[in-house]
């Protein structure tokens, strides 16, 4: 049975310089991928995503800051890559990987200006990445597409928010 006597903090940010958040566990449970925001750090208002080694207590920066990366990353199920949303004008930004040394940045989509796109997730094989962008109505559906952002597909098509998906695993 857990306790939690075995607490410990993870990541140390100063008070309102930064923040830590929305952290997600490696498929190995080695590394810990999360956004950090900047409060009153340089670059002021600036969003990353980092990589926690659990190993070593090292932080990585693993995106650039003019990025604007955020909004819940995700790791592939091998671990080799986090998918990640940016936020470089409000919500209307595209899907990008990049791998956990912060190494093969990639960009994943390309849509027309004003498409607003939420949160993503890859299927438990990694060989898919389901994700909400803007629909019917401009309100969020959902979307498919291959890992390697080919073969785009609607999911849903509703008057409703359709957003915030998350394929979960396989175990």
């Amino acid at each position: 049975m857990r306790t939690g006597s075995n607490l410990r903090h993870l990541t140390h940010p100063k008070r309102h310089e930064y923040e830590d958040s929305e952290p997600v566990w490696s498929p190995d449970g080695t590394r810990i991928a999360f956004r950090r925001w900047n409060g009153t750090a340089t670059p002021r208002g600036k969003q990353a995503i980092f990589v926690l080694d659990l190993a070593s207590d090292a932080v990585r920066r693993v995106t650039p800051w003019n990025l604007n990366a955020g909004d819940h990353p995700d790791w592939s199920p091998d671990g080799r890559r986090t998918l990640f949303r940016s936020t470089t004008s409000d919500l209307y930004g595209p899907l990008y990987t990049v791998r956990p040394d912060g190494s093969g940045l990639r960009r994943l989509t390309r849509f027309k200006a004003r498409t607003e796109v939420l949160s993503s997730s890859y299927s438990p094989d990694g060989k898919f990445i389901v994700f909400s962008r803007s629909g019917r109505g401009g309100l969020p559906d959902l979307f498919v597409m291959r890992s390697d952002s080919t073969k785009i597909r609607q999911l849903s098509r509703t008057a409703r928010w359709d957003s915030a998906p998350d394929w979960g695993s396989a175990k």
